[in-house]
C-alpha cells in the first residue's frame, strides 16, 4: 500500500486545505509509479468537479450499473448507500479513497488505466474537465468511511474482526485453539507481494485481537516468531500445494543431537510426503467389513509400488486383536460375511513389520503401516468404550488428530472413514479429511 501527501484546493476556497495523507488501495505498481511521478512532493491539486448529495442518483448509480475497470460488473439499487460504491472501488483496483472533513469523500484514479471505463460527470450546468494524468472526484455532503484502512462495509460492532466474521465467517479466537487449550497470540503471515492488501487487512485483524504479528517480507521476522515456540502460521492456498506435486523439507541444526565433532547435528528430513493414513472407525469395521476390506486392499496395493511413500491404516487401540475377536464372534453367521471378516483381520496383519513375538505391536514407525496403539497406553479410551461407544469414538478421533500432526514426516493426507455423523468433528479438525466408506472408495476409483 502506497501513501502520498497532497494539498487540495477546493473551488469554494482560495486557500489550500489541510494536507492529507492519501492511501492508495489495490493500484498496480505501474499505476502507483505514474501517480507518484505526476504528483511529486509537495503537490497541489485543484478540484474541478463536485457531486453534491442530490446528484448522487443522477451520476453515481448509473455509473455503478455499467461495466467498470477490469471488466468488473456491479448491480446495485438506488436505496443502497455510498458505502456500496466505496466497496466496489476497493475491489476493482482502480481508485484511492480519502475522507474529507468527515462528511465528504475524495476519489482518486489513474486516467490512463480507467478513463475509458469510469465516466465521472460534472454537476449539471458545468462541463467535464479535460483529461489529466490523475483524475479526482469529490462527493460532498455524503457520509464517508470512518477510516481508509477498513472496508466500506461496517459491521454492527464497528471492528475489522466483526467485518471478517460477518463476511468471511472467520472467528478470531478460533485461530488460537489447540487440543491443549490455546496457543500464544503470535502470528506469522506468509503472504506474497501480490497480496499486500490482504496482508494489511489480516495484520490489523490479528492486532485487534492483541496478537503480535510477523510476516516474511520483514527481515528477522521468522526468528522473532520462532522465539515463542508456539503460535499461528498462515500460508494462503497451502492446501493446493499439499494436494499437488510439491516436496516439503525441514532443514536446520538439531540442538538435541551432536555430530562426531561436538557440533549440533544438521538434519534434513521430508515433511508431508505423498503417503496417506486412513483411520477407519469402529462402526465401519464392525458393520461394513466388505468396504473396510476394500480400503485395506488399497493400502496393501499402494505399498507395493516401488519408491512410493507408505500408506497406513489407522484404528482403535488394539486393532488387530479386536478384528480377530469380531471374526470369531461371527463364525456362526453368514459364511460369506465371516470369510470377509477373517480376510479383513488377515490382510491387516500383512501391514505390520514381521515380528512373531507381537501380534499387536505398539510400534508405529516409518516401516509400520498400522496406526494403532495398545489399549494399556490409552486407559482413558478403555474406560470410555465400556460406557459409551460414541464418546469413545470421538475420543479416539481426537487422539488421531494429534497423531496426524506428529507424523507429517511420514504422511501428507489423513482420512477418517466413518458411517456416523461427523460434521462437528470435521469442522473442528480441518487437517483431517472425513469421508464415508462409499465416498472414499468412489473417489479412489476415480483416480485409478
Amino acid at each position: 500500500m502506497s501513501s502520498l501527501a497532497v494539498d487540495l484546493y477546493l473551488p469554494t476556497s482560495a486557500e489550500p486545505s489541510t494536507q492529507l495523507s492519501v492511501d492508495f488501495y489495490g493500484l498496480n505498481d505501474e499505476a502507483k509509479v505514474a501517480i507518484i511521478s505526476y504528483l511529486g512532493k509537495p503537490t497541489s491539486m485543484t478540484i474541478q468537479q463536485m457531486c453534491p448529495r442530490e446528484s448522487l442518483k443522477d451520476h453515481v448509480l448509473p455509473l455503478v450499473r455499467a461495466t467498470i475497470a477490469n471488466g468488473f460488473i456491479v448491480a446495485t439499487s438506488e436505496r443502497r448507500r455510498l458505502n456500496s460504491l466505496v466497496d466496489v472501488l476497493l475491489r476493482v483496483d482502480s481508485a484511492a479513497l480519502v475522507p474529507l472533513a468527515g462528511s465528504s469523500l475524495l476519489i482518486l484514479y489513474p486516467l490512463e488505466q480507467a478513463q475509458k471505463e469510469w465516466k465521472f460527470l460534472a454537476t449539471a450546468g458545468t462541463e467535464p474537465s479535460q483529461p489529466a494524468p490523475l483524475g479526482f472526484f469529490i462527493f460532498s455532503g455524503i457520509e464517508a468511511p470512518a477510516t481508509t484502512h477498513q472496508p466500506a462495509y461496517r459491521p454492527e460492532d464497528g471492528t475489522l474482526e466483526g467485518y471478517l466474521k460477518e463476511r468471511l465467517g472467520l472467528v478470531g479466537e478460533d485461530f488460537f485453539k489447540c487440543h491443549e487449550g490455546t496457543v500464544a497470540k503470535v502470528v506469522y503471515l506468509m503472504f506474497n507481494k501480490d497480496n499486500e492488501l490482504e496482508l494489511e487487512i489480516f495484520t490489523r485483524f490479528f492486532r485487534e485481537l492483541g496478537a503480535r504479528v510477523y510476516n516474511h517480507l520483514v527481515p528477522g521476522s521468522w526468528k522473532g516468531f520462532c522465539a515463542d515456540k508456539e503460535g499461528v502460521v498462515i500460508i494462503p492456498n497451502l492446501a493446493t500445494l499439499l494436494w499437488g506435486r510439491t516436496n516439503f523439507f525441514e532443514m536446520g541444526c538439531c540442538r538435541q543431537e551432536k555430530d562426531g565433532f561436538g557440533r549440533y547435528a544438521f538434519r534434513c528430513k521430508p515433511l508431508f510426503p505423498s503417503g496417506r493414513t486412513v483411520f477407519v472407525t469402529d462402526d465401519v469395521l464392525e458393520n461394513y467389513p466388505q468396504k473396510a476390506l476394500h480400503i485395506v486392499d488399497d493400502i496393501l496395493k499402494a505399498n507395493k509400488r516401488k519408491g512410493a511413500a507408505k500408506w497406513r491404516l489407522g484404528g482403535r487401540p488394539g486393532l488387530l486383536n479386536w478384528l480377530l475377536s469380531l471374526a470369531k464372534a461371527h463364525m456362526k453367521e453368514n459364511e460369506n460375511d465371516n470369510t470377509t471378516r477373517a480376510a479383513l483381520w488377515a490382510k491387516t496383519c500383512l501391514l505390520l513389520p514381521y515380528d512373531e513375538s507381537r501380534s499387536d505391536p505398539p510400534y508405529t514407525g516409518p516401516d509400520c503401516a498400522v496406526a494403532s496403539i495398545p489399549p494399556d497406553d490409552l486407559p482413558e479410551w478403555g474406560e470410555l468404550i465400556l460406557k459409551s461407544k460414541e464418546d469413545a469414538n470421538t475420543f479416539i478421533i481426537e487422539w488421531f488428530s494429534v497423531w496426524a500432526c506428529l507424523n507429517v514426516s511420514y504422511c501428507r493426507r489423513f482420512f477418517v472413514v466413518h458411517s456416523g455423523e461427523m460434521s462437528q468433528l470435521a469442522e473442528q479438525y480441518k487437517h483431517l479429511i472425513f469421508q464415508t466408506p462409499e465416498r472414499y472408495i468412489e473417489k479412489k476409483k476415480a483416480k485409478t
